[in-house]
């Protein structure tokens, strides 16, 4: 069973200024465009640093890649962010709003 948040836990909150600016200037680019890539790849340096760690379960996740969503309906373009269980290596891939919904994750400042 994994740890829970140890006391350092930093809310994601801490980061939404930065992550919300990303966003911004991401809808104002064609997606797949090198524009694109590079804010992407700036969003993942920002989240892809220390574990991420499941707030109710206490499962830790580090951040894997960034990408694009590239389906039929409401969800298509989306940006989504893929992960990694620390403990076990299942990976998941949830879209970047729904991973930083508020109380789901706390970053654990690089503590595994």
């Amino acid at each position: 069973m994994s740890t829970p948040v140890s006391a350092g836990g930093v809310p994601h909150r801490q980061r939404l200024p930065q992550l919300n600016e990303f966003r911004r200037r991401l809808y104002a680019v064609a997606p797949g465009s090198p524009e694109d890539v590079v804010i992407l790849e700036e969003m993942l340096e920002l989240l892809k640093p220390g574990i991420w760690t499941h707030a109710k379960r206490g499962t830790r996740y580090r951040v894997m890649q960034m990408s694009r969503l590239q389906v039929e309906g409401p969800d298509d373009m989306f940006i989504a962010v893929s992960y990694q269980d620390v403990d076990t290596g299942a990976r998941w891939t949830r879209t970047l709003s729904y991973f930083l919904d508020p109380g789901r994750f706390l970053w654990a400042d690089g503590v595994a």
